[in-house]
């Protein structure tokens, strides 16, 4: 008696990854990408709530200086007269002193700050803005001023998510 033998193709299939493998893989990949985006998305946008209230102080002491200008021109040739010395921290005249280059981006400031308070800004503004950062204090605002070529800027220091946030005022 022969021997039956139950004979088996066997095709070769190339090896590959199966559908459940590959969306297992999809699944891992849109779960890290999703902890990055949550990592990120909140810290971009704080980032973007502080530049928002940078452009608002920048605004409000344009607005300040353009209004003492016209209602207290004295005062606000003082404040000129000052920051035409070179570009100046708004803070605490008494408590600001030092490389404050180091705190201020790219933009060199003189080593001292000027008080807008000592100059009357109670009068147009309840306080001076503070940029949101935590190194600025009202001593030092985070803000400056600066006239060249009777041009008055008033700037930002730190700008997060811009080059620069910056109000210019022609005083012509």
């Amino acid at each position: 008696m022969g021997t039956c033998y139950n004979k088996t193709v066997m095709h070769s299939v190339p090896h590959g990854y199966t559908f459940k493998e590959l969306i297992i893989a999809f699944l891992l990949i849109a779960i890290v990408i999703l902890f990055v985006v949550a990592a990120v998305g909140p810290k971009r946008q704080l980032m973007k709530e502080r530049d928002l209230v940078r452009e608002g102080g920048v605004r409000d002491l344009m607005e300040m200086l353009l209004q003492m200008r016209v209602e207290d021109p004295a005062n606000f040739s003082q404040i000129v007269g000052t920051v035409a010395a070179g570009q100046t921290m708004i803070g605490s005249a008494y408590e600001c002193a030092g490389d404050l280059g180091v705190t201020c981006g790219d933009v060199v400031l003189r080593d001292t700050c000027i008080d807008l308070n000592e100059f009357g800004a109670g009068e147009y503004l309840d306080e001076l803005p503070v940029d949101p950062s935590p190194e600025y204090l009202p001593r030092q605002t985070g803000y400056y001023l600066y006239l060249e070529n009777s041009t008055l800027e008033v700037g930002a220091c730190n700008p997060q998510l811009r080059n620069e946030i910056i109000l210019e005022a022609h005083l012509d």
